[in-house]
């Protein structure tokens, strides 16, 4: 969430504050790293437990995910949302690849959830970053010895600073 750079809240995550805030909406970024020293996880596989199937009442009504990393039926088999959640990936993504998730997201659709998709055709992991280079990030490479690969797609991120927000007005409208 932080630029190694110089500390400061990543581009990425400060347009995107700005977007939402802008239409209306709280975004709240939370560091449950930096307190407990962990460091990043981009690099090595971690489990993930998914979202628990029984939360308080009051939770959150919906969900967007970028790339996410542990979308796959073998991490998390049968897994369901209670909430509408859209998913927005990349094509050309080595990092987060968008194939074991839309098999896994097709068995999450079918076992009754809300579930959007959006394949960016061309576009790399980060491709919502503002202005972003096309790079290699060696520093990140995977267990597989996969290099990632980030980079701005103009495209994906202009469709995703429309879609996102269109998306929670339906999702948090919907009074069914």
């Amino acid at each position: 969430m932080f630029s190694r750079a110089n500390g400061l809240i990543s581009p990425i995550y400060r347009q995107w504050a700005e977007e939402l805030t802008r239409r209306g909406y709280v975004f709240l970024l939370v560091d449950s790293f930096g307190p407990r020293h962990h460091g990043e996880m981009c690099s090595i596989g971690a489990q993930s437990l998914g979202r628990p199937a029984q939360l308080p009442q009051g939770d959150f009504r919906a969900a967007v995910a970028f790339y996410p990393g542990a979308c796959n039926e073998a991490r998390q088999p049968g897994w369901t949302s209670t909430i509408p959640l859209l998913v927005l990936m990349g094509a050309e993504d080595v990092w987060t690849p968008a194939a074991p998730c839309q098999a896994f997201l097709a068995g999450v659709a079918a076992r009754g959830s809300r579930v959007e998709q959006q394949l960016y055709p061309g576009a790399y992991h980060g491709f919502d970053a503002p202005n972003q280079p096309r790079r290699e990030l060696p520093e990140y490479v995977t267990r597989a010895g996969v290099v990632p690969i980030v980079g701005t797609d103009q495209p994906a991120r202009q469709d995703a600073l429309a879609r996102v927000p269109a998306f929670l007005g339906r999702a948090l409208d919907d009074r069914r």
